[in-house]
């Protein structure tokens, strides 16, 4: 007979009667200090018995009750028989459901380093009553406050900010928002808690709509609510906000020039935002180089459709510091904008105003997925997980370096920093990156995320040197050993900074991220020996 899932004492019992649980188990510390944390009652353990477990998933006796809810989907539980004791007895058995060990290292959490970043919040900032892992000493991250306990559907970084949309469409900021950049209806330049901008904790600005996606630009915040509408609030600069003028919006509002289409992509530049509907490219903000693709340099302060990609279907965009991508679904990749350092990939260092088709993929029959843009390098993934980079590779962003004996790229050291005299006109290879599943650029470094859950990065820059505890550049992949006990979901780079969502991996898991890294890190150590026969005086 399936046995009660609840409890319920009289209030007798509970004022005159000290109350003893007994756990039919021999010892589980876990569920031992949660008990008693919310009961700071006497726990006593007794050997186990086997019954047969019936499904529960809610637990509740006076001065407790805890859902299962609260956990994250797919948290393992092992479940317990319960009972309480009284001065005229033993209460029935009940089940008490607790997660596992294995699912206590697998709580989503969001991981955030480079400028800003370390001093925005204390890295002790969410001890208290976490359950996830906190960073391996030596990864240079921070956990961001307050996230190990939110189900985060969706996460982006700006300049000086995080937000993040959770799996209840809730929209939540974090840092610094000066004009309005977190949206809580008020200048925060200071640094402050993670906070929801929906009925916060403060209370300062009620977002009444459900998210599903968010995306920061330079002190700028856009949300796609469930309804694939697009809301926005911040700095009012060359009108990036979309609301039609340069005036800043410290709470977020609706851009009503959008609001008969379905917005289902946003990406942010330096001073200009494309967006995407259905196929549709829109773009507004700065276009004094042409990266708005509208055939001028005018800037614009509404969304304004390309017209030149009106007959291709595009699946990705992507805007960096003065330059625009885009892909589309037969797998052709469009550039525009300011062309310098070889940015667009169309073999020439000229601007352009309009679309260009990049030929050089069509010739190679390669076929892009998903493409990334940097301030002067860009990035893409075809549909083999292979990496590909282009523009400038003066900090090593491009994940590779020119062999010496074919062409003439030497080594050179400027303001005291490392640096190549290297551009690449059309897209290279990144030999080392493969089953690739998301590139993502910062200012000065590329990001890439593999099929297995790691982070490998090159480049240089305040992105980069939390990582490598150093202010190095690194030309080629490497693997963030640091990291490896998390599988990465996510990685979002802002313009100095990334951030990331991972969760714990289950000994499984680790054991076999293990044998997969010792193959990734020997391809690395072949590379690294030919840059270092290569370039002597550079020892990686």
């Amino acid at each position: 007979m399936m046995m009660t899932p609840r409890i319920f004492l009289s209030h007798h019992l509970m004022v005159f009667a000290k109350i003893t649980l007994v756990l039919h188990i021999y010892t589980y510390p876990l569920l031992l200090s949660t008990l008693q944390k919310f009961l700071e009652s006497e726990v006593s353990f007794l050997p186990a018995f086997e019954d047969e477990v019936p499904d529960v998933t809610t637990v509740a006796i006076p001065a407790l009750s805890f859902s299962l809810e609260e956990y994250p989907p797919g948290t393992e539980f092992k479940a317990f028989s319960v009972r309480i004791r009284n001065r005229t007895g033993w209460s029935r058995a009940v089940w008490w459901k607790c997660p596992t060990e294995t699912s206590l290292t697998s709580f989503p959490l969001m991981l955030a380093w480079g400028r800003g970043i370390n001093t925005s919040f204390s890295a002790d900032a969410d001890a208290e009553g976490s359950r996830a892992p906190k960073p391996k000493a030596g990864s240079g991250a921070t956990v961001v406050p307050g996230t190990s306990r939110m189900a985060i559907v969706d996460m982006s970084i700006g300049r000086s900010h995080i937000a993040a949309v959770d799996k209840d469409g809730q929209l939540w900021t974090f840092g610094c928002g000066p004009r309005g950049g977190l949206g809580l209806g008020e200048d925060t330049s200071e640094s402050r808690t993670f906070a929801r901008t929906g009925d916060s904790v403060e209370q300062i600005f009620s977002f009444p709509h459900t998210g599903k996606a968010v995306v920061c630009g330079s002190d700028c915040t856009f949300c796609i609510t469930e309804d694939d509408q697009l809301w926005s609030c911040g700095d009012g600069l060359f009108g990036r906000h979309g609301h039609g003028t340069e005036s800043d919006h410290y709470a977020p509002h609706l851009v009503d020039s959008l609001v008969h289409y379905k917005v289902n992509k946003v990406s942010c530049g330096g001073d200009h935002v494309l967006l995407l509907t259905h196929g549709e490219v829109w773009s507004w903000g700065l276009g004094i180089n042409g990266q708005l693709g509208h055939g001028d340099c005018i800037t614009v302060q509404v969304p304004v459709k390309v017209e030149a990609l009106n007959q291709v279907y595009v699946q990705d965009i992507a805007s960096g510091s003065q330059h625009s991508l885009c892909c589309d679904v037969e797998g052709h990749c469009w550039s525009w904008g300011e062309g310098v350092d070889g940015r667009l990939g169309l073999g020439s260092s000229c601007r352009h105003s309009l679309p260009n088709r990049m030929v050089w993929f069509d010739e190679t029959d390669t076929f892009i997925t998903n493409v990334s843009c940097g301030n002067r390098h860009s990035a893409a993934i075809d549909d083999h997980g292979i990496v590909w980079t282009w523009g400038s590779g003066s900090r090593g962003q491009l994940g590779y370096v020119p062999d010496p004996e074919k062409e003439s790229y030497p080594l050179v050291s400027t303001l005291g920093e490392n640096c190549f005299i290297h551009r690449q006109l059309v897209p290279h290879p990144v030999e080392l990156c493969f089953a690739t599943v998301k590139v993502t650029c910062s200012a000065s470094a590329t990001f890439v995320l593999d099929e297995n859950g790691f982070l490998l990065f090159f480049g240089g820059g305040d992105e980069v040197n939390p990582l490598l505890q150093s202010t190095r550049s690194v030309p080629l992949p490497k693997l963030c050993e640091a990291m490896l006990e998390y599988r990465i979901t996510d990685i979002v780079a802002g313009p100095r900074s990334a951030v990331a969502k991972c969760r714990g991996r289950s000994p499984e898991d680790k054991l076999h991220a293990r044998k997969a890294a010792k193959d990734v890190k020997e391809l690395i150590d072949i590379q690294s020996q030919k840059f270092d026969r290569w370039y002597p005086s550079y020892p990686l």
